[in-house]
């Protein structure tokens, strides 16, 4: 299965954003630091989950305002174009 990173300013957002997706949509998410290749992104967290799960999470995402720096896939850490 595909994998996505969704990478949150800190592991705060990314505990609130992982909880909120489990309780909502039943998604199982593992919460990762931000990997060496997302380096310039300063000290972040990732969410790791399956790709066919992105549409709910960046709507949830973006209907709580939590800071997304953006989403990359996780095999080859190609940033995807939202």
């Amino acid at each position: 299965m595909d994998k996505v990173l969704v990478v949150l300013a800190s592991y705060t957002s990314a505990y609130s954003v992982q909880t909120s997706l489990e309780r909502k949509y039943g998604i199982l998410s593992k919460i990762v630091r931000a990997p060496g290749e997302l380096a310039g992104l300063g000290c972040s967290y990732c969410l790791e989950f399956d790709r066919k799960y992105l549409n709910d999470a960046l709507t949830l995402i973006r209907k709580s305002s939590i800071s997304l720096r953006g989403v990359y896939d996780a095999t080859n850490m190609k940033m995807i174009n939202l």
